[in-house]
Protein backbone atom coordinates (compact mmCIF):
# COMPACT_ATOMS: atom_id res chain seq x y z
CA UNK A 1 0.00 0.00 0.00
CA UNK A 2 1.11 3.54 -0.73
CA UNK A 3 -0.15 5.68 2.14
CA UNK A 4 -1.06 9.05 0.66
CA UNK A 5 -3.59 10.36 3.18
CA UNK A 6 -2.48 11.78 6.51
CA UNK A 7 -5.57 10.27 8.10
CA UNK A 8 -4.40 6.75 7.14
CA UNK A 9 -2.33 4.58 9.50
CA UNK A 10 -0.72 1.16 9.41
CA UNK A 11 -2.03 -1.36 11.95
CA UNK A 12 0.41 -4.12 12.93
CA UNK A 13 -1.05 -7.28 14.45
CA UNK A 14 0.62 -10.34 16.03
CA UNK A 15 -1.03 -13.39 17.53
CA UNK A 16 -1.87 -17.06 17.28
CA UNK A 17 -2.03 -18.31 13.65
CA UNK A 18 -5.05 -20.52 14.31
CA UNK A 19 -6.99 -17.39 15.28
CA UNK A 20 -5.60 -14.73 12.92
CA UNK A 21 -5.08 -16.72 9.72
CA UNK A 22 -8.80 -16.82 8.94
CA UNK A 23 -8.89 -13.02 9.22
CA UNK A 24 -6.14 -12.59 6.61
CA UNK A 25 -7.38 -11.80 3.09
CA UNK A 26 -4.07 -10.67 1.56
CA UNK A 27 -0.42 -11.75 1.69
CA UNK A 28 2.87 -9.98 0.99
CA UNK A 29 4.89 -11.79 -1.65
CA UNK A 30 8.56 -10.98 -2.20
CA UNK A 31 8.18 -11.77 -5.89
CA UNK A 32 10.63 -13.49 -8.21
CA UNK A 33 12.74 -10.44 -9.17
CA UNK A 34 14.09 -7.25 -7.65
CA UNK A 35 10.90 -5.29 -8.24
CA UNK A 36 10.09 -5.42 -4.52
CA UNK A 37 7.30 -6.90 -2.49
CA UNK A 38 3.80 -7.10 -3.88
CA UNK A 39 0.47 -7.60 -2.17
CA UNK A 40 -1.97 -10.12 -3.55
CA UNK A 41 -5.13 -11.80 -2.43
CA UNK A 42 -4.52 -15.05 -0.57
CA UNK A 43 -5.87 -18.15 -2.28
CA UNK A 44 -7.25 -21.22 -0.55
CA UNK A 45 -4.17 -23.19 -1.63
CA UNK A 46 -1.91 -20.55 -0.13
CA UNK A 47 -3.84 -20.64 3.15
CA UNK A 48 -3.53 -24.40 3.22
CA UNK A 49 0.23 -24.11 2.68
CA UNK A 50 0.53 -21.60 5.53
CA UNK A 51 -1.58 -23.90 7.74
CA UNK A 52 0.68 -26.83 6.87
CA UNK A 53 3.80 -24.80 7.69
CA UNK A 54 2.30 -23.69 11.01
CA UNK A 55 1.43 -27.27 11.95
CA UNK A 56 4.86 -28.51 10.90
CA UNK A 57 6.61 -25.98 13.12
CA UNK A 58 4.21 -26.72 15.98
CA UNK A 59 4.92 -30.45 15.83
CA UNK A 60 8.60 -29.56 16.28
CA UNK A 61 7.72 -27.91 19.59
CA UNK A 62 7.96 -24.33 18.30
CA UNK A 63 5.66 -21.55 19.37
CA UNK A 64 4.34 -19.97 16.16
CA UNK A 65 3.35 -16.31 15.92
CA UNK A 66 1.60 -14.77 12.92
CA UNK A 67 2.40 -11.21 11.86
CA UNK A 68 -0.13 -9.20 9.85
CA UNK A 69 -0.93 -5.59 8.96
CA UNK A 70 -3.65 -3.43 7.49
CA UNK A 71 -4.32 0.20 6.72
CA UNK A 72 -6.91 1.86 8.91
CA UNK A 73 -8.47 5.30 9.11
CA UNK A 74 -6.79 7.36 11.82
CA UNK A 75 -9.59 9.85 12.01
CA UNK A 76 -11.66 7.66 14.28
CA UNK A 77 -8.87 6.87 16.69
CA UNK A 78 -8.39 8.56 20.04
CA UNK A 79 -5.17 7.11 21.43
CA UNK A 80 -5.87 8.75 24.78
CA UNK A 81 -8.99 6.61 25.16
CA UNK A 82 -7.72 3.05 25.46
CA UNK A 83 -11.08 1.30 25.66
CA UNK A 84 -12.52 2.94 22.54
CA UNK A 85 -9.27 2.44 20.63
CA UNK A 86 -9.19 -1.26 21.46
CA UNK A 87 -12.82 -1.69 20.42
CA UNK A 88 -12.26 0.09 17.10
CA UNK A 89 -9.11 -1.88 16.29
CA UNK A 90 -10.83 -5.17 17.16
CA UNK A 91 -13.67 -4.27 14.81
CA UNK A 92 -11.16 -3.57 12.02
CA UNK A 93 -9.48 -6.94 12.58
CA UNK A 94 -12.83 -8.76 12.58
CA UNK A 95 -13.53 -7.39 9.12
CA UNK A 96 -11.07 -10.00 7.84
CA UNK A 97 -9.00 -7.58 5.73
CA UNK A 98 -5.59 -8.32 7.28
CA UNK A 99 -2.51 -8.77 5.14
CA UNK A 100 -0.25 -11.67 6.17
CA UNK A 101 3.34 -10.47 6.65
CA UNK A 102 4.93 -13.69 7.90
CA UNK A 103 5.28 -16.38 10.56
CA UNK A 104 7.78 -16.52 13.40
CA UNK A 105 8.74 -19.82 15.01
CA UNK A 106 10.16 -19.52 18.53
CA UNK A 107 12.12 -22.45 19.92
CA UNK A 108 11.92 -22.57 23.74
CA UNK A 109 13.70 -25.79 24.74
CA UNK A 110 12.67 -27.49 27.99
CA UNK A 111 14.90 -27.14 31.01
CA UNK A 112 17.78 -29.58 31.17
CA UNK A 113 16.94 -33.08 32.50
CA UNK A 114 13.29 -32.16 33.16
CA UNK A 115 12.36 -35.45 31.46
CA UNK A 116 14.18 -37.46 34.16
CA UNK A 117 12.36 -35.47 36.84
CA UNK A 118 9.01 -36.32 35.21
CA UNK A 119 10.01 -40.01 35.04
CA UNK A 120 10.86 -40.06 38.75
CA UNK A 121 7.57 -38.39 39.64
CA UNK A 122 5.66 -40.92 37.56
CA UNK A 123 7.55 -43.80 39.24
CA UNK A 124 6.45 -42.29 42.56
CA UNK A 125 2.81 -42.66 41.50
CA UNK A 126 2.32 -38.96 40.76
CA UNK A 127 0.37 -37.92 37.67
CA UNK A 128 1.99 -35.00 35.83
CA UNK A 129 -0.31 -32.87 33.66
CA UNK A 130 0.60 -29.98 31.37
CA UNK A 131 -1.70 -26.94 31.30
CA UNK A 132 -0.53 -24.32 28.83
CA UNK A 133 -1.76 -21.52 26.62
CA UNK A 134 0.22 -22.86 23.65
CA UNK A 135 -1.24 -24.27 20.46
CA UNK A 136 -2.28 -27.93 20.80
CA UNK A 137 0.37 -29.42 18.50
CA UNK A 138 3.10 -27.37 20.18
CA UNK A 139 1.96 -28.39 23.64
CA UNK A 140 1.77 -32.07 22.71
CA UNK A 141 5.26 -32.08 21.20
CA UNK A 142 6.78 -30.39 24.26
CA UNK A 143 4.87 -32.86 26.46
CA UNK A 144 6.44 -35.71 24.48
CA UNK A 145 9.92 -34.21 24.81
CA UNK A 146 9.65 -34.00 28.60
CA UNK A 147 7.90 -37.42 28.91
CA UNK A 148 4.58 -36.05 30.15
CA UNK A 149 3.02 -37.89 27.20
CA UNK A 150 4.31 -41.41 26.56
CA UNK A 151 1.14 -43.27 25.51
CA UNK A 152 -1.50 -43.25 22.82
CA UNK A 153 -3.33 -39.91 22.72
CA UNK A 154 -7.11 -39.55 22.99
CA UNK A 155 -8.87 -36.37 21.89
CA UNK A 156 -12.13 -34.73 22.94
CA UNK A 157 -14.15 -36.85 20.52
CA UNK A 158 -12.79 -40.01 22.18
CA UNK A 159 -13.62 -38.70 25.63
CA UNK A 160 -17.25 -37.84 24.88
CA UNK A 161 -17.78 -41.27 23.28
CA UNK A 162 -17.66 -42.84 26.78
CA UNK A 163 -21.32 -43.42 27.52
CA UNK A 164 -20.76 -45.80 30.44
CA UNK A 165 -17.89 -46.82 32.74
CA UNK A 166 -15.10 -48.47 30.80
CA UNK A 167 -14.73 -52.25 30.90
CA UNK A 168 -12.18 -52.91 33.63
CA UNK A 169 -10.94 -56.05 31.84
CA UNK A 170 -9.89 -54.15 28.72
CA UNK A 171 -6.07 -54.15 28.83
CA UNK A 172 -5.95 -51.04 26.64
CA UNK A 173 -7.96 -49.11 29.19
CA UNK A 174 -6.13 -49.81 32.42
CA UNK A 175 -3.05 -51.50 33.80
CA UNK A 176 -4.58 -52.74 37.02
CA UNK A 177 -4.05 -49.44 38.83
CA UNK A 178 -6.76 -47.40 40.49
CA UNK A 179 -7.48 -43.73 40.98
CA UNK A 180 -9.42 -42.41 43.95
CA UNK A 181 -12.46 -40.35 42.93
CA UNK A 182 -13.68 -39.58 46.43
CA UNK A 183 -13.53 -40.95 49.97
CA UNK A 184 -15.02 -44.35 49.16
CA UNK A 185 -14.90 -44.68 45.36
CA UNK A 186 -12.01 -46.09 43.35
CA UNK A 187 -12.07 -46.59 39.57
CA UNK A 188 -9.60 -48.05 37.11
CA UNK A 189 -7.02 -45.85 35.42
CA UNK A 190 -7.39 -45.16 31.69
CA UNK A 191 -3.91 -46.09 30.54
CA UNK A 192 -3.70 -43.49 27.76
CA UNK A 193 -3.03 -39.78 27.32
CA UNK A 194 -5.75 -37.15 26.83
CA UNK A 195 -5.40 -33.88 24.94
CA UNK A 196 -7.96 -31.10 25.50
CA UNK A 197 -8.15 -27.48 24.39
CA UNK A 198 -9.65 -24.65 26.37
CA UNK A 199 -12.71 -24.54 24.13
CA UNK A 200 -13.30 -28.25 24.72
CA UNK A 201 -12.84 -27.87 28.48
CA UNK A 202 -15.74 -25.41 28.50
CA UNK A 203 -17.99 -28.12 27.03
CA UNK A 204 -17.19 -30.92 29.50
CA UNK A 205 -20.05 -32.43 31.49
CA UNK A 206 -19.67 -33.78 35.04
CA UNK A 207 -19.61 -37.36 33.74
CA UNK A 208 -16.85 -36.44 31.29
CA UNK A 209 -14.83 -34.80 34.09
CA UNK A 210 -15.02 -38.10 35.99
CA UNK A 211 -13.32 -39.76 33.04
CA UNK A 212 -10.79 -36.94 32.59
CA UNK A 213 -9.33 -37.56 36.06
CA UNK A 214 -8.97 -41.27 35.21
CA UNK A 215 -6.48 -40.69 32.38
CA UNK A 216 -2.90 -41.47 33.33
CA UNK A 217 -1.56 -38.56 31.21
CA UNK A 218 -3.16 -35.18 30.45
CA UNK A 219 -2.28 -32.17 28.30
CA UNK A 220 -4.52 -29.08 28.20
CA UNK A 221 -3.71 -26.40 25.61
CA UNK A 222 -5.04 -22.98 24.63
CA UNK A 223 -6.11 -22.48 28.23
CA UNK A 224 -6.85 -19.30 30.12
CA UNK A 225 -6.20 -18.67 33.84
CA UNK A 226 -9.87 -19.52 34.39
CA UNK A 227 -9.36 -22.91 32.74
CA UNK A 228 -6.33 -23.68 34.92
CA UNK A 229 -8.29 -22.87 38.03
CA UNK A 230 -11.25 -25.00 36.88
CA UNK A 231 -9.03 -28.02 36.16
CA UNK A 232 -7.46 -27.89 39.61
CA UNK A 233 -10.84 -27.55 41.32
CA UNK A 234 -12.25 -30.50 39.38
CA UNK A 235 -9.33 -32.76 40.28
CA UNK A 236 -9.59 -31.71 43.93
CA UNK A 237 -13.31 -32.43 43.81
CA UNK A 238 -12.51 -36.03 42.95
CA UNK A 239 -10.00 -36.49 45.75
CA UNK A 240 -6.70 -35.49 44.12
CA UNK A 241 -3.99 -33.67 46.05
CA UNK A 242 -2.63 -31.03 43.67
CA UNK A 243 0.86 -29.60 43.36
CA UNK A 244 0.97 -26.74 40.84
CA UNK A 245 4.07 -25.15 39.31
CA UNK A 246 3.93 -21.77 37.58
CA UNK A 247 5.84 -18.54 37.23
CA UNK A 248 3.51 -16.01 35.61
CA UNK A 249 0.92 -13.58 36.89
CA UNK A 250 -1.80 -15.63 35.19
CA UNK A 251 -0.72 -18.69 37.22
CA UNK A 252 -1.29 -17.03 40.60
CA UNK A 253 -4.99 -18.05 41.04
CA UNK A 254 -4.10 -21.68 40.33
CA UNK A 255 -1.05 -21.58 42.61
CA UNK A 256 -3.25 -20.28 45.40
CA UNK A 257 -5.94 -22.91 44.81
CA UNK A 258 -3.54 -25.86 44.64
CA UNK A 259 -2.77 -27.85 47.78
CA UNK A 260 0.91 -27.02 47.20
CA UNK A 261 1.79 -24.06 44.99
CA UNK A 262 5.35 -24.15 43.62
CA UNK A 263 7.04 -21.27 41.84
CA UNK A 264 10.58 -20.57 40.67
CA UNK A 265 12.95 -18.00 42.08
CA UNK A 266 12.71 -15.98 38.85
CA UNK A 267 8.89 -16.05 38.80
CA UNK A 268 6.76 -12.93 39.03
CA UNK A 269 6.26 -11.43 42.48
CA UNK A 270 2.53 -12.22 42.41
CA UNK A 271 3.21 -15.89 41.56
CA UNK A 272 5.74 -16.18 44.38
CA UNK A 273 3.33 -14.54 46.81
CA UNK A 274 0.61 -17.05 45.88
CA UNK A 275 2.95 -20.06 46.21
CA UNK A 276 3.66 -22.27 49.19
CA UNK A 277 7.15 -23.23 47.97
CA UNK A 278 9.68 -21.22 45.99
CA UNK A 279 12.46 -23.20 44.29
CA UNK A 280 15.68 -21.30 44.94
CA UNK A 281 19.04 -21.65 43.25
CA UNK A 282 22.38 -19.90 43.21
CA UNK A 283 25.10 -19.38 40.66
CA UNK A 284 26.57 -22.81 41.33
CA UNK A 285 23.27 -24.65 40.83
CA UNK A 286 22.38 -26.12 37.46
CA UNK A 287 18.93 -25.99 35.90
CA UNK A 288 18.37 -29.69 36.53
CA UNK A 289 19.22 -29.21 40.22
CA UNK A 290 16.45 -26.61 40.43
CA UNK A 291 13.72 -29.08 39.49
CA UNK A 292 15.44 -32.01 41.18
CA UNK A 293 14.71 -30.15 44.40
CA UNK A 294 11.05 -31.18 43.86
CA UNK A 295 12.20 -34.82 43.92
CA UNK A 296 14.27 -34.17 47.04
CA UNK A 297 11.31 -32.54 48.79
CA UNK A 298 9.11 -35.50 47.84
CA UNK A 299 11.72 -37.99 49.06
CA UNK A 300 12.28 -36.33 52.42
CA UNK A 301 8.56 -35.81 52.96
CA UNK A 302 8.02 -39.53 52.49
CA UNK A 303 11.11 -40.36 54.54
CA UNK A 304 9.79 -38.46 57.56
CA UNK A 305 6.54 -40.42 57.34
CA UNK A 306 8.39 -43.73 56.92
CA UNK A 307 10.69 -43.12 59.88
CA UNK A 308 7.76 -42.06 62.06
CA UNK A 309 6.04 -45.35 61.26
CA UNK A 310 9.23 -47.28 61.98
CA UNK A 311 9.64 -45.47 65.30
CA UNK A 312 6.05 -46.21 66.34
CA UNK A 313 6.35 -49.87 65.29
CA UNK A 314 9.58 -50.11 67.30
CA UNK A 315 8.19 -48.50 70.47
CA UNK A 316 4.82 -50.26 70.73
CA UNK A 317 5.81 -53.91 71.48
CA UNK A 318 7.93 -53.25 74.58
CA UNK A 319 6.91 -49.71 75.51
CA UNK A 320 3.17 -50.41 75.75
CA UNK A 321 2.08 -54.01 75.12
CA UNK A 322 4.71 -55.97 77.04
CA UNK A 323 4.63 -53.41 79.86
CA UNK A 324 0.84 -53.53 80.12
CA UNK A 325 0.47 -57.26 80.78
CA UNK A 326 2.41 -57.39 84.07
CA UNK A 327 0.06 -54.70 85.43
CA UNK A 328 -3.07 -56.46 84.12
CA UNK A 329 -2.07 -59.83 85.55
CA UNK A 330 -1.25 -58.18 88.86
CA UNK A 331 -4.70 -56.54 89.02
CA UNK A 332 -6.83 -59.29 87.46
CA UNK A 333 -5.03 -62.50 88.46
CA UNK A 334 -3.43 -61.27 91.68
CA UNK A 335 0.07 -62.20 90.52
CA UNK A 336 3.28 -60.32 91.36
CA UNK A 337 4.01 -57.45 89.00
CA UNK A 338 6.71 -59.10 86.91
CA UNK A 339 8.08 -55.77 85.66
CA UNK A 340 8.61 -53.07 88.23
CA UNK A 341 7.26 -49.58 87.58
CA UNK A 342 10.75 -48.09 87.63
CA UNK A 343 12.00 -50.57 85.02
CA UNK A 344 9.02 -49.60 82.84
CA UNK A 345 10.16 -45.99 83.10
CA UNK A 346 13.73 -46.98 82.19
CA UNK A 347 12.50 -48.79 79.07
CA UNK A 348 10.40 -45.83 77.95
CA UNK A 349 12.85 -43.03 78.81
CA UNK A 350 16.27 -44.62 78.27
CA UNK A 351 16.67 -47.87 76.34
CA UNK A 352 13.76 -47.47 73.88
CA UNK A 353 14.05 -43.70 73.67
CA UNK A 354 17.67 -43.78 72.50
CA UNK A 355 16.88 -46.33 69.81
CA UNK A 356 13.90 -44.29 68.62
CA UNK A 357 16.03 -41.14 68.32
CA UNK A 358 18.63 -42.92 66.20
CA UNK A 359 15.93 -44.60 64.09
CA UNK A 360 14.66 -41.16 63.05
CA UNK A 361 17.93 -40.65 61.11
CA UNK A 362 17.52 -43.83 59.06
CA UNK A 363 18.14 -43.16 55.31
CA UNK A 364 15.53 -43.90 52.67
CA UNK A 365 15.04 -47.33 51.15
CA UNK A 366 15.51 -47.81 47.42
CA UNK A 367 11.77 -48.27 46.78
CA UNK A 368 10.72 -45.08 48.57
CA UNK A 369 10.12 -43.14 45.33
CA UNK A 370 8.37 -46.08 43.69
CA UNK A 371 5.51 -46.31 46.18
CA UNK A 372 2.09 -44.85 45.50
CA UNK A 373 1.22 -41.56 47.23
CA UNK A 374 -0.66 -41.91 50.51
CA UNK A 375 -3.63 -40.08 48.97
CA UNK A 376 -4.02 -43.08 46.64
CA UNK A 377 -2.86 -45.95 48.82
CA UNK A 378 -4.76 -44.67 51.87
CA UNK A 379 -1.75 -45.44 54.08
CA UNK A 380 -1.97 -43.92 57.56
CA UNK A 381 0.65 -43.29 60.20
CA UNK A 382 -0.94 -45.95 62.43
CA UNK A 383 -3.36 -48.55 61.08
CA UNK A 384 -4.56 -52.07 61.85
CA UNK A 385 -1.57 -53.59 60.03
CA UNK A 386 0.89 -51.80 62.30
CA UNK A 387 -1.11 -52.79 65.39
CA UNK A 388 -1.23 -56.38 64.17
CA UNK A 389 2.54 -56.46 63.78
CA UNK A 390 3.51 -54.53 66.91
CA UNK A 391 0.94 -55.88 69.36
CA UNK A 392 -0.39 -59.25 68.30
CA UNK A 393 2.77 -60.60 66.65
CA UNK A 394 5.92 -59.07 68.14
CA UNK A 395 4.27 -57.72 71.31
CA UNK A 396 2.63 -61.04 72.18
CA UNK A 397 5.94 -62.84 71.65
CA UNK A 398 7.67 -60.27 73.89
CA UNK A 399 5.15 -60.67 76.70
CA UNK A 400 4.98 -64.47 76.49
CA UNK A 401 8.76 -65.03 76.46
CA UNK A 402 9.40 -62.44 79.19
CA UNK A 403 6.80 -64.02 81.48
CA UNK A 404 8.25 -67.44 80.60
CA UNK A 405 11.80 -66.63 81.73
CA UNK A 406 10.52 -64.74 84.79
CA UNK A 407 8.44 -67.71 85.99
CA UNK A 408 11.22 -70.17 85.08
CA UNK A 409 13.41 -68.22 87.48
CA UNK A 410 10.74 -68.45 90.20
CA UNK A 411 10.37 -72.18 89.54
CA UNK A 412 14.14 -72.71 89.76
CA UNK A 413 14.10 -71.16 93.25
CA UNK A 414 11.25 -73.35 94.44
CA UNK A 415 8.25 -71.09 93.83
CA UNK A 416 5.76 -72.68 91.49
CA UNK A 417 3.24 -70.78 89.41
CA UNK A 418 0.33 -72.06 91.52
CA UNK A 419 1.66 -70.20 94.56
CA UNK A 420 1.14 -66.85 92.84
CA UNK A 421 -2.01 -67.43 90.79
CA UNK A 422 -4.94 -65.49 92.40
CA UNK A 423 -2.76 -64.88 95.48
CA UNK A 424 -3.33 -61.07 95.61
CA UNK A 425 -0.28 -60.39 97.80
CA UNK A 426 -0.43 -63.42 100.09
CA UNK A 427 2.93 -64.51 98.67
CA UNK A 428 4.60 -61.72 100.65
CA UNK A 429 4.53 -63.98 103.69
CA UNK A 430 6.92 -66.43 102.02
CA UNK A 431 10.52 -66.20 103.22
CA UNK A 432 12.93 -64.69 100.68
CA UNK A 433 10.29 -64.42 97.99
CA UNK A 434 10.78 -60.66 97.52
CA UNK A 435 14.40 -61.05 96.35
CA UNK A 436 13.42 -63.74 93.85
CA UNK A 437 10.50 -61.65 92.54
CA UNK A 438 12.89 -58.69 92.17
CA UNK A 439 15.27 -60.96 90.24
CA UNK A 440 12.43 -62.14 87.98
CA UNK A 441 11.44 -58.52 87.39
CA UNK A 442 15.02 -57.73 86.36
CA UNK A 443 15.05 -60.79 84.08
CA UNK A 444 11.79 -59.60 82.46
CA UNK A 445 13.43 -56.17 81.99
CA UNK A 446 16.63 -57.57 80.47
CA UNK A 447 14.67 -59.87 78.14
CA UNK A 448 12.71 -56.89 76.73
CA UNK A 449 15.80 -54.70 76.35
CA UNK A 450 17.79 -57.33 74.45
CA UNK A 451 14.90 -58.33 72.18
CA UNK A 452 14.40 -54.64 71.38
CA UNK A 453 17.97 -54.49 70.03
CA UNK A 454 17.01 -57.02 67.36
CA UNK A 455 13.64 -55.38 66.75
CA UNK A 456 15.44 -52.06 66.23
CA UNK A 457 17.65 -53.55 63.54
CA UNK A 458 14.61 -55.16 61.89
CA UNK A 459 12.75 -51.82 61.92
CA UNK A 460 15.49 -50.13 59.91
CA UNK A 461 13.79 -51.38 56.73
CA UNK A 462 10.16 -52.01 55.83
CA UNK A 463 10.79 -53.66 52.47
CA UNK A 464 14.48 -54.43 51.94
CA UNK A 465 16.50 -56.96 53.89
CA UNK A 466 18.63 -55.62 56.73
CA UNK A 467 21.65 -57.12 54.96
CA UNK A 468 21.01 -54.98 51.88
CA UNK A 469 21.97 -51.91 53.90
CA UNK A 470 25.51 -50.58 53.94
CA UNK A 471 26.01 -51.69 57.54
CA UNK A 472 29.27 -49.79 58.00
CA UNK A 473 28.04 -46.55 56.44
CA UNK A 474 24.28 -46.09 56.86
CA UNK A 475 23.22 -44.59 60.20
CA UNK A 476 26.22 -45.84 62.19
CA UNK A 477 25.01 -44.11 65.37
CA UNK A 478 22.18 -46.62 65.73
CA UNK A 479 24.64 -49.27 66.89
CA UNK A 480 25.33 -47.17 70.01
CA UNK A 481 21.93 -48.32 71.25
CA UNK A 482 23.36 -51.75 72.17
CA UNK A 483 26.16 -50.64 74.56
CA UNK A 484 23.97 -47.89 76.04
CA UNK A 485 21.09 -50.32 76.67
CA UNK A 486 23.33 -53.02 78.13
CA UNK A 487 25.08 -50.39 80.24
CA UNK A 488 21.72 -49.34 81.68
CA UNK A 489 20.86 -52.93 82.65
CA UNK A 490 24.22 -53.40 84.38
CA UNK A 491 23.92 -50.12 86.31
CA UNK A 492 20.40 -50.94 87.50
CA UNK A 493 20.99 -54.60 88.31
CA UNK A 494 24.62 -54.94 89.45
CA UNK A 495 25.52 -51.83 91.45
CA UNK A 496 24.44 -52.80 95.00
CA UNK A 497 23.31 -49.35 96.16
CA UNK A 498 21.20 -48.71 93.04
CA UNK A 499 19.99 -52.31 93.00
CA UNK A 500 18.64 -52.21 96.54
CA UNK A 501 17.17 -48.71 96.18
CA UNK A 502 15.21 -49.62 93.05
CA UNK A 503 14.16 -53.14 94.02
CA UNK A 504 16.21 -54.86 91.31
CA UNK A 505 18.48 -57.87 91.55
CA UNK A 506 21.36 -59.48 89.72
CA UNK A 507 20.40 -61.39 86.57
CA UNK A 508 22.12 -64.76 85.99
CA UNK A 509 24.19 -64.62 82.82
CA UNK A 510 22.27 -67.45 81.09
CA UNK A 511 19.19 -65.24 80.83
CA UNK A 512 21.15 -62.83 78.62
CA UNK A 513 21.81 -65.68 76.19
CA UNK A 514 18.19 -66.85 76.34
CA UNK A 515 17.08 -63.29 75.50
CA UNK A 516 19.64 -63.29 72.67
CA UNK A 517 17.97 -66.37 71.19
CA UNK A 518 14.51 -64.80 71.48
CA UNK A 519 15.84 -61.66 69.79
CA UNK A 520 17.21 -63.69 66.88
CA UNK A 521 13.72 -65.19 66.44
CA UNK A 522 12.19 -61.68 66.28
CA UNK A 523 14.79 -60.56 63.73
CA UNK A 524 14.50 -63.74 61.64
CA UNK A 525 10.70 -63.50 61.51
CA UNK A 526 10.87 -59.95 60.21
CA UNK A 527 13.46 -60.90 57.58
CA UNK A 528 11.16 -63.75 56.50
CA UNK A 529 8.16 -61.40 56.36
CA UNK A 530 10.00 -58.84 54.22
CA UNK A 531 11.35 -61.57 51.95
CA UNK A 532 7.83 -62.89 51.33
CA UNK A 533 6.60 -59.34 50.57
CA UNK A 534 9.36 -58.84 48.00
CA UNK A 535 8.77 -62.24 46.40
CA UNK A 536 4.97 -62.18 46.49
CA UNK A 537 3.94 -58.49 46.36
CA UNK A 538 0.24 -59.46 46.23
CA UNK A 539 0.42 -62.37 48.63
CA UNK A 540 -0.83 -62.83 52.19
CA UNK A 541 2.17 -61.26 53.91
CA UNK A 542 2.07 -58.25 51.57
CA UNK A 543 -1.60 -57.65 52.44
CA UNK A 544 -0.97 -57.67 56.20
CA UNK A 545 2.44 -55.97 56.21
CA UNK A 546 2.55 -52.58 57.78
Amino acid sequence: YVIEKEAAGLLLVKGAPDILLEKCKYIIDDGDDDSGSIIEEMSSAMKAKIEEMKNSWSTQGRRVILLASMVIDNSGLDLNNGADTKELIQAEIDRGQLCLVGLIGIQDPPRKNIDSVIDKLRDAGIKVAMITGDFELTGLEIARQVHIVTKKIDKYKDLISFTEPINEHNSDVNDGEFVKLNKDEYVTVINRALSLTGTEIDLLTEFEWRNVVRYSELVCTRTTPEHKLLIIKQFQKYGAVIGMTGDGVNDSPSLKQADVGISLVDASDIAKEASDIILMNNEEDSEDALFNSIIEALKYGRLVFENLRKTIAYLLPAGTFAELWPVLLNIIAGMPQMLSSFNMIMICCVTDCIGAIFLAYEPSESNLLKKKPRSISGERLVDWKLFLHSYFTVGTFYAFTSFLVAFINLQRHGYSFSKFDLSYGSYNDMTGVKEIIDMSSSIYFVNLVIMQFFNLMAMRTRYLSFFQLDLLKDNKLIYLTVPIGLGATFILNYIPQIQSALGNNQVPVEYYFIALGFGIIVFSYDEFRKGMVRRYPKGFFARISW
